[in-house]
């Protein structure tokens, strides 16, 4: 109850109607002298006429269909479950007959159980948590102007929010509420909702009263990237490549936001670490991270032999993708530190990794198969070169942190290699002082 307090108001509801669920289960429940009950054999339960009248039998009631229309994850089922209450039917004897005396049998410890965030996707728990924690955005407010760009599952907007620029994440409504795609969407606004440090796109709120919801966040007025680049090699005709100043501080600004995301006893992977990602501020001053939709968070709990587990599934972009995700095994965080090290290629070099590969699946196999990697001849940075084929290597183990990283990027040796008429301060852009 603490914890409800202390968190979302609109949750005492619910509390309470589970006290209320919890008394009159003690009353129409056998008595424990009875011993463990199996639900199937518990056959139609009776209940006393003058016990159904009152005001806890109402409650019951109440409780018991509004429980059957919770999505399976909220309710303690799986996907594959398909009971009559999966599909919002059923009635309260029946919901009552799949509790018990006995004892639920624990579920086998996980040391990488991932945290319900990423379980659970249910829009109705966003909307109660948008309006309760007062981040949900009317649609009234939200002036959308222009297109920035769009993808698979939805398109950016800029926007115009109480006369601030605001860029709008919009998913595309031909897709369903259970669908994979609307699932990973509402997933990104629980997990962007619990996140703040400034060198990650900051969230703003999200917009729910219409279909579909969108995102709102901070813009970036500065755009990706890999935009950037894009831009500079169709004007000059040739590669671009910032300098090296330049450069040096993205980098340290990414390490920053992923040591934020890796480090405690709650990791969140970013899964697809890539130039199209990293967003930059006016002037490409800073470079912060964002687009979270692939992201997932899992307790850091080494076993008893001190091996620290991750979690799988295939996800991000291959070109950038570490090669234990594209084999499908456990993987942790070591794999955004792949994925970056494939982007401060790209950012050194002007020209994304494995360019000449146009085969997605051939790539990747080779990438874990073969051990092979970009090419480092006539790298332009070789005091960079180093830190990369360190980032790069096949065993996650092989690879820094990234605290570690940055360290390696703040050594005299790089710092060292720097333009030296380039300027050396960056001013703080954070109004709230923070300094790095």
């Amino acid at each position: 109850h603490s914890q409800c307090r202390r968190g979302c108001e609109a949750a005492m509801g619910v509390v309470h109607w589970a006290e209320a669920l919890f008394l009159v289960l003690l009353v129409v429940s056998p008595p424990l002298e009875a011993g463990p009950i199996d639900a199937r054999e518990m056959g139609d339960i009776n209940v006393p006429n003058e016990r159904q009248g009152g005001p806890a039998w109402a409650a019951y009631k109440q409780v018991s269909d509004w429980s059957l229309r919770l999505p399976k994850c909220l309710r303690g089922e799986s996907a594959s479950d398909g009971d009559a209450a999966s599909n919002g039917e059923g009635t309260m004897e029946e919901s009552a007959k799949s509790l018990s005396h006995r004892p639920k049998k624990q579920a086998k410890h996980s040391n990488s159980a991932t945290f319900p965030i990423s379980k659970c996707a249910s829009s109705e728990v966003i909307r109660t948590r948008a309006v309760a924690e007062h981040w949900d955005i009317p649609s009234h407010e939200l002036e959308v102007r222009s297109k920035l760009g769009e993808g698979a599952t939805g398109n950016v907007y800029e926007a115009e929010w109480r006369g601030l620029r605001v860029a709008v994440k919009m998913l595309i409504s031909d897709f369903a509420e259970n669908s994979t795609q609307y699932q990973d969407f509402v997933h990104e606004i629980e997990l962007l909702s619990q996140l703040r440090h400034p060198l990650l796109v900051t969230f703003l709120g999200v917009q729910i009263d219409g279909e579909p919801p969108c995102i709102v966040t901070e813009l970036m007025a500065g755009g990706s990237i890999e935009d950037l680049y894009a831009q500079k090699a169709k004007e000059t005709g040739n590669p671009w490549v910032a300098s090296r100043r330049q450069l040096h501080g993205w980098m340290c600004d990414v390490l920053r936001a992923l040591r934020f995301l890796h480090e405690g006893s709650r990791c969140i992977i970013h899964r697809d670490i890539k130039p199209a990602n990293i967003m930059l501020t006016k002037e490409w001053t800073w470079a912060k991270l964002g687009d979270f939709g692939l992201s997932k968070m899992y307790v850091v709990q080494p076993d008893a032999d001190g091996k620290q587990h991750g979690i799988s599934g295939k996800a991000g972009t291959v070109r950038f993708m570490a090669p234990e995700v594209f084999a499908g095994e456990e993987y942790t965080e070591k794999a955004d530190i792949y994925s970056l090290s494939m982007c401060l290629y790209f950012m050194a070099m002007g020209v994304k990794p494995f360019n000449d590969f146009h085969d997605q699946n051939s790539l990747g196999r080779l990438v874990r198969e073969r051990n092979i990697r970009p090419s480092l001849v006539n790298f332009p940075w070789p005091e960079l070169e180093p830190i990369i084929r360190t980032a790069w290597a096949a065993d996650p183990a092989d690879r820094p942190s990234a605290k570690q990283m940055l360290e390696m990027l703040r050594g005299e040796e790089v710092v060292g290699s720097l333009d030296r008429t380039a300027p050396k301060v960056r001013h703080n852009p954070f109004r709230g002082g923070i300094s790095f």
